[in-house]
């Protein structure tokens, strides 16, 4: 294995046990696996797999509020 490879195979690991920290919604854990795909792996691992879940969870809950609001939102 080369070390992409092994950095990448990390990163869905890391994505992988944070979702299990989340509710069983399957749209959540759909929005939590992009959502953190997006994070490099560096970035996941300065926090716990409970912190990134809350703060997944929050951003979800953000985003179906704003949807039903006509899709009126802002991402900073």
């Amino acid at each position: 294995m080369i070390a992409t490879e092994i950095a990448e195979e990390a990163h869905d690991t890391y994505i992988q046990k944070t979702i299990e920290h989340l509710p069983a919604d399957p749209a959540m854990r759909d929005f939590a696996a992009l959502f953190l795909s997006s994070l490099s792996l560096r970035t996941l691992e300065i926090y716990s797999f409970i912190e990134l879940s809350e703060f997944v969870s929050d951003r979800y809950l953000f985003f179906k509020a704003a949807v039903k609001k006509n899709g009126a939102f802002r991402i900073y």
